[in-house]
């Protein structure tokens, strides 16, 4: 059966240089999926490539059409949580918010739903009528999150997740995925922290210099550590 999101002898390359080689994934709906990688393996362009920004060789397919960032069809099913957190920095969180709705052509009462419950979630209501240039990095991670989640998406992408949040917030963003994952969503990670992916995550996929080096569940692994698994198949690979 083809997957949700579906690559097949996929490779992306810069001029003469593969970046990512010959990828083979299928992720069906409902999973939750965390790729791991050492910094410079292709995590981050694999991420790249299933939304759509850059495009490669062979065959992707996300949500059985090909990725396009530049479409508002196809990003009305994507949540994209960055490692970076670029917003709009002078307007308040509430007009934000509804900017953010309104490009996604949700209705007036629906944004407002919306709002409301993640801003409670969050422990962002005494916030909503502040300018985000002042909001602190963990904040502002919070704002990245509900901004992929008010148009409630199929898919959620999220690239480093843990980068700048204090425990408290991670503790949050766990529930948030976890809870996710009851409802069918589709749920990718690109992360260095095994512990959150171990937390999460049905199946792992580890990629090192542009290749798959394996993909497993995790529920396979039993009573064996994430952490020496994955140091096991760098090593194995460099050998």
């Amino acid at each position: 059966m083809k997957g949700i999101i579906s690559l097949n002898n996929f490779s992306f390359r810069y001029s003469d240089k593969y970046i990512l080689k010959n990828i083979n994934i299928e992720i069906e709906e409902g999973q939750c999926v965390g790729i791991l990688g050492k910094n410079g393996s292709g995590k981050t362009t694999l991420i790249n490539c299933i939304i759509g920004e850059l495009r490669g060789e062979g065959n992707i397919s996300v949500l059985n059409t090909i990725p396009n960032i530049h479409s508002i069809e196809f990003k009305s099913n994507i949540g994209i949580v960055l490692d970076n957190d670029i917003l709009i920095d002078y307007l308040t969180l509430n007009e934000y918010l509804n900017f953010i709705g309104q490009l996604f052509k949700l209705e007036k009462v629906q944004i407002e739903k919306s709002i409301k419950y993640w801003l409670k979630y969050f422990d962002l209501e005494e916030q909503r009528y502040r300018i985000i240039k002042f909001f602190s990095h963990g904040m502002r991670k919070k704002v990245q999150i509900i901004v992929a989640l008010m148009h409630n998406p199929k898919i959620i992408i999220v690239d480093e997740p843990t980068n700048g949040l204090d425990i408290e917030m991670i503790y949050l963003f766990k529930n948030v995925i976890l809870d996710l994952k009851k409802k069918g969503i589709t749920i990718v990670i690109s992360t260095h922290i095994l512990s959150f992916v171990e937390d999460v995550c049905d199946e792992v996929i580890i990629i090192n210099d542009g290749v798959i080096n394996n993909i497993f569940s995790i529920s396979s692994i039993n009573e064996q550590k994430l952490e020496n698994i994955f140091i096991e198949q760098i090593n194995r690979d460099g050998d």
